[in-house]
C-alpha cells in the first residue's frame, strides 16, 4: 500500500463576497473537477488510500442556491483548511510523499506581518470559500511558509501545487478573461488588491512562530516589495517541490477542454505529462513536459517550478541532487522545445537574446534524457526564423515535427553561418624550431577550420586570440596585444599527443565566454534601453543577510574592487513602464559562466514590477590556484519568459567553484519581426584579490 498522502482544495462556488472597495471574487468553474481528477490519478496510478485522502471542495449548487452542495464541514473554509494540514502532518510519517493541490482564487492583501515584509506590503493568499464574512481569514504566504517548513522538518516529501492567480497578473489585464479557438479561457484571479480590515490571528501557528518560518527579507531598494522567487508566493523553497500556474506577473486560466467542462490549464497538462511515458520521470521532466504543453495553448501564462527540481515525482530525494552541490559538478541546461507551430515547424525558447540567429543548428533530446551523457538525439533541427526570446526550427530529415513531445530539450551543435566566429591569428616566429612550430600550428589551423565558433585571420588583421609556441615548447594562447591567457591549465607542451586538439576546445570555450561577455541589444527601444539600472552599492566587510545592508560610503559604482569574503551588494532597478523578467550571470576569472540568480532551486527568472528595485547581497570568493581576477555581473531582462542557463559553461580545464556566494535578496508577445524590442542586458565588474 502506498505511503501518499493528499490534500486536495478545489472552489468554484464562492459565497457572496463583496468587498467594501467594490471587489469581489467570481464564481469559478473548472477547480472542484481539477481536484476531482487529481484524485482519480493518485487513487489510480500512484495507490492513495481512501484514508490518506483530506479533500475540501465548493461546488455550485445549480438551482440558484449561493451555498455550496457539500455539507459545510467539507467547505474550504480557513479553519477546515488549517486542520486539514494539521491532520495531514500528524497522520504522515517522516519519508512519505505528501501531495497538496489547490485550485481556485488567489488574492493580495495588506500585510499582517510588517515586521518581516514593511509597511505598506502586501501577502500572497489563497482565498478561502467564505471570505465574504467579515470574521473571515485569507491562509497566508507566511502561515502557508510556516506548514512547509514543519512538514520538511518532520521528513516529509512534500509536492505543492498552485492552479491559481497571486500576484498582479490579473491586474494587467482589463479583460475578463481570452478567447480560445472560439470559446473563453477565465483567469483565476482578480484585478484588485483587500485592503480592508482582516482578522490576522492565526490558527497556524503563534506569531514568533509565524515569523521565524520566514526567512529576514528587509527592503533595501526603492520601492522594494517582498522579492521571493518568481512564483510571488514563498521564500526559498527548499526540502520540497513547488509547481505554480504562472508566474508572479501572469494570469492562471481555466478553460474548457473538454466539451463545456472547464479545467485549469495548469492542472489539466499536469495530469496530461504524467499520463505520458516515464513513470520514474524528475519534477525536471515534468515541468519541461509542462510549461511547453501549457504556452503552447496559453502563450501567456508561464508555469513555475521551485524546489527540487531533480527528485522523481512524488517519490524519494534523488541521488543526483545529493551529489550536486555548488562545489560539485552542475547540471547540464538545454532549451525548452514548446511545441509545433501551424508550419510545422517547432518552436524553441531561446532566441536572439541568448544569441541564437538564423542557421543555429541543434540536437534534440527527450525531455527525460541526462544532457550531461544525452545519447543518440531524435533529430537535428535548424533556426529558420528568430525572435527575442523564441524560435522557429525546422526538422532536418524524416522524421516528423509531431513525433517531437513538447519539453523536448535542444543542445546547440554549430551557431550558423550567420554567427562571426571569433577570429584567431597564428604566430609564426621563425625559430629554430621551423619545422615543429609549421606541423603544429598546421594541424591547430586545420582543427580551427571545422568548427563555426572560430575564424583563422591573416598577419596584420585583428584578432581576438593568438596562438604561439613559447620558449619552454608549449602551446600558449594569447590575447590581442600577444599577452597570455591567465588560468589556462595545465601548460600543453608540443609533444603532447592531443596538444592541438586541446587547444582549440580551449579556444572555443574562450569563445563561447567572449560571446557571452559582448552580448548586448544595440537597437533595444527607449522604452527598454537605458531602463534596467544596475549599480553596486559598495563594499562591507561583515553582513548579516536578515539585516539591511550597511556598505562604506563611496565604495561602490559600476566597478569596485574588493577582497575575498568581503560582500558587495548588486542593486538591480526597474526603471521601465512594464515588467521586466530579470536573470544573472557571473562570468567567472577561471572562464566558467554560472547564472548566479534566480539559483538552482528557482525558476529561471524573477519578475520586477515597473519602478521597482532589488539588491542582490554578494560575497567574494576565487576559484583555487587563482590569487586575483574579475567577476563580469551580467543582468538580463526580458519582456517574455526566457532561459539563460543555456549560456552557463563550466570553468576551464578547472573543478566547478562558483566565485560569487549569493546571499538571500531584499525581495508572450510574438516579436518574430523585431526581437532587438524584446529584451536588454547591462553589466558591471568587481575585481576580487586574495589579500
Amino acid at each position: 500500500m502506498s505511503e501518499l498522502h493528499a490534500l486536495l482544495i478545489g472552489i468554484d462556488a464562492y459565497l457572496p463576497n463583496r468587498m467594501p472597495s467594490g471587489g469581489w471574487y467570481p464564481q469559478l468553474a473548472g477547480c472542484v473537477r481539477d481536484v476531482e481528477r487529481v484524485e482519480a490519478f493518485l487513487r489510480d496510478h500512484r495507490g492513495l488510500a481512501p484514508e490518506r485522502l483530506h479533500k475540501l471542495t465548493a461546488s455550485a449548487s445549480g438551482n440558484g442556491s449561493t451555498d455550496p452542495i457539500e455539507p459545510r464541514d467539507r467547505w474550504p473554509t480557513y479553519e477546515n483548511i488549517v486542520a486539514a494540514f494539521q491532520q495531514i502532518m500528524s497522520a504522515a510519517s517522516p519519508g512519505a510523499p505528501v501531495y497538496i493541490h489547490y485550485s481556485g482564487h488567489g488574492g493580495r492583501v495588506s500585510t499582517a506581518y510588517p515586521e518581516i515584509k514593511g509597511e505598506g506590503r502586501l501577502d500572497e493568499t489563497l482565498v478561502p470559500v467564505d471570505i465574504g464574512d467579515s470574521e473571515a481569514r485569507y491562509l497566508r504566504d507566511v502561515e502557508l511558509a510556516h506548514f512547509m517548513r514543519k512538514m520538511v522538518d518532520r521528513g516529509l516529501l512534500v509536492t505543492l501545487v498552485l492552479d491559481s492567480c497571486h500576484s498582479g497578473g490579473a491586474t494587467r489585464d482589463e479583460k475578463p478573461g481570452i478567447d480560445i479557438a472560439g470559446k473563453r479561457a477565465l483567469p483565476r484571479g482578480v484585478t484588485w488588491i483587500d485592503t480592508s480590515k482582516r482578522r490576522t490571528d492565526s490558527l497556524v501557528a503563534a506569531r514568533e512562530e509565524l515569523l521565524a518560518s520566514w526567512p529576514g527579507r528587509p527592503a533595501t531598494g526603492s520601492n522594494m516589495r517582498d522579492f521571493l522567487t518568481s512564483t510571488g508566493w514563498l521564500p526559498d523553497p527548499k526540502g520540497y517541490t513547488l509547481i505554480a500556474a504562472c508566474t508572479s506577473q501572469q494570469t492562471a486560466f481555466e478553460y474548457p477542454f473538454e466539451g463545456e467542462v472547464s479545467s485549469g490549464a495548469l492542472t489539466h497538462f499536469l495530469l496530461a505529462a504524467l499520463d505520458e511515458p516515464g513513470a520514474d520521470m524528475t519534477y525536471e521532466t515534468l515541468y519541461n513536459r509542462l510549461r511547453a504543453q501549457v504556452q503552447n495553448g496559453f502563450p501567456r501564462q508561464t508555469p513555475v517550478i521551485v524546489g527540487e527540481r531533480e527528485r522523481p515525482v512524488l517519490g524519494s530525494h534523488g541521488a543526483a541532487r545529493a551529489t550536486r552541490d555548488a562545489g560539485s559538478s552542475r547540471r547540464a541546461h538545454g532549451i525548452v522545445v514548446l511545441g509545433v507551430d501551424e508550419t510545422g515547424r517547432l518552436r524553441l525558447n531561446t532566441g536572439q537574446a541568448q544569441g541564437v540567429l538564423d542557421g543555429a543548428r541543434f540536437a534534440v533530446h527527450p525531455p527525460d534524457a541526462q544532457l550531461e551523457s544525452p545519447g543518440e538525439p531524435l533529430a537535428e533541427v535548424e533556426v529558420v526564423q528568430y525572435g527575442g526570446t523564441e524560435s522557429l526550427a525546422e526538422v532536418k530529415g524524416s522524421l516528423s515535427p509531431q513525433s517531437i513531445p513538447p519539453g523536448s530539450r535542444a543542445v546547440l551543435l554549430d551557431p550558423g553561418p550567420n554567427y562571426q566566429g571569433t577570429a584567431v591569428r597564428l604566430v609564426y616566429q621563425g625559430s629554430t624550431r621551423v619545422g615543429e612550430e609549421k606541423e603544429v600550428l598546421g594541424e591547430i589551423a586545420d582543427r580551427l577550420a571545422g568548427t563555426s565558433y572560430l575564424r583563422l585571420t591573416e598577419e596584420g588583421t585583428a584578432a581576438a586570440f593568438q596562438v604561439a609556441l613559447n620558449d619552454r615548447r608549449e602551446i600558449e594562447i594569447q590575447n590581442s596585444t600577444g599577452t597570455a591567457v591567465p588560468y589556462l591549465r595545465p601548460a600543453l607542451s608540443v609533444q603532447s599527443p592531443d596538444a592541438a586538439a586541446t587547444t582549440v576546445a580551449r579556444l572555443v570555450h574562450l569563445a563561447k565566454y567572449r560571446a557571452v561577455r559582448e552580448l548586448e541589444n544595440r537597437k533595444a527601444p527607449p522604452d527598454l534601453a537605458g531602463q534596467l539600472v544596475i549599480e553596486l552599492l559598495g563594499i562591507q566587510d561583515e553582513y548579516d543577510t536578515s539585516k539591511r545592508p550597511d556598505p562604506r560610503p563611496g565604495t561602490g559604482g559600476k566597478k569596485v574592487e574588493m577582497r575575498v569574503g568581503q560582500w558587495t551588494f548588486l542593486r538591480i532597478s526597474n526603471r521601465s513602464s512594464r515588467d521586466l523578467n530579470i536573470a544573472v550571470l557571473d562570468l567567472q576569472p577561471d572562464w566558467g559562466i554560472t547564472q548566479i540568480y534566480p539559483g538552482d532551486s528557482e525558476d529561471s527568472l524573477i519578475t520586477l514590477d515597473p519602478e521597482e528595485s532589488f539588491d542582490l547581497p554578494l560575497k567574494a570568493q576565487l576559484p583555487q590556484g587563482i590569487d586575483e581576477g574579475t567577476d563580469m555581473l551580467k543582468v538580463f531582462a526580458t519582456l517574455a519568459a526566457a532561459d539563460f542557463r543555456f549560456l552557463e559553461l563550466p570553468p576551464l580545464d578547472r573543478p566547478p567553484v562558483r566565485t560569487m556566494e549569493v546571499g538571500l535578496p531584499s525581495r508572450h508577445p510574438e516579436w518574430y519581426g523585431a526581437p532587438h524590442k524584446e529584451w536588454v542586458t547591462v553589466q558591471v565588474e568587481v575585481r576580487i584579490s586574495g589579500t
